[in-house]
């Protein structure tokens, strides 16, 4: 089954699972990143990271970010810049991605993260000033928007990344086999293009790749998810 980086924050968020999430399945391949991105108003005051966290500090709790829900990974992103550089902004939730990205478009709210490909049109246009990608890596559709790291805020990364599970015990040579035929399908230039053209990275390793990506993000967002008190809240 496909998974996205929601499997690993549910461990967090959720009192109770029908399932156990590091040991009911069997991981087979990543298959993408799903860079976030920051973005104000086109006519925001704010022209980098920086600057912004700089004004959210000097008025604090005046400033708001908007994102798609509690505890997804949009939200974390926020959270996790916030915990990082002492930025001061209160979380508007929105019922999704695009609620969130036609309110900063409109100027109705000062600050969204938002996914690139989500965003990636209105950015495209000029409707919207992104700050800085939330990967590790520039988006290299996005052309020059910094990432959030290389802005002064060192060590921050945040992506919504896309997976395959496949059931608890599952053959190994099963496991191998799809995931090669994974990496066969996104080394396809073709797909791989439209892909990085929607702003995704193609990141596809081995089953044990993925197996420490998952364990990695529970022990990244479990602080963040103590802090919030955001356990039984989604």
């Amino acid at each position: 089954m496909i998974v996205a980086s929601g499997h690993a924050i549910n461990e967090l968020v959720h009192e109770k699972l029908p399932y156990k999430t590091l040991d009911d399945f069997t991981p087979i391949a990543q298959v993408v990143d799903v860079p976030n991105v920051l973005l104000v108003p086109k006519d925001s005051p704010y022209k980098n990271v920086m600057e912004l966290v700089s004004a959210s500090k000097e008025n604090p709790r005046v400033l708001s970010y908007g994102t798609s829900g509690v505890g997804t990974s949009v939200h974390l992103a926020g959270e996790l810049l916030k915990a990082m550089t002492g930025a001061s902004m209160e979380v508007i939730f929105f019922k999704g991605d695009s609620e969130s990205l036609i309110n900063v478009v409109g100027g109705h709210i000062p600050v969204s993260i938002n996914t690139v490909p989500g965003a990636k049109k209105q950015i495209d246009g000029g409707n919207v000033r992104a700050l800085g990608v939330t990967s590790r890596q520039r988006v290299p559709s996005l052309g020059n928007i910094p990432t959030i790291a290389e802005s002064g805020v060192s060590g921050y990364e945040v992506s919504t990344w896309f997976g395959i599970l496949g059931p608890k015990g599952m053959n190994p040579e099963s496991v191998r086999r799809i995931n090669a035929d994974i990496h066969t399908a996104m080394a396809s230039p073709n797909f791989a293009k439209q892909l990085t053209d929607m702003g995704m990275i193609i990141k596809v390793g081995t089953p044990s790749d993925f197996d420490d990506l998952i364990r990695s993000e529970i022990n990244k967002w479990r602080p963040i998810v103590k802090r919030l008190d955001l356990r039984g809240k989604n």
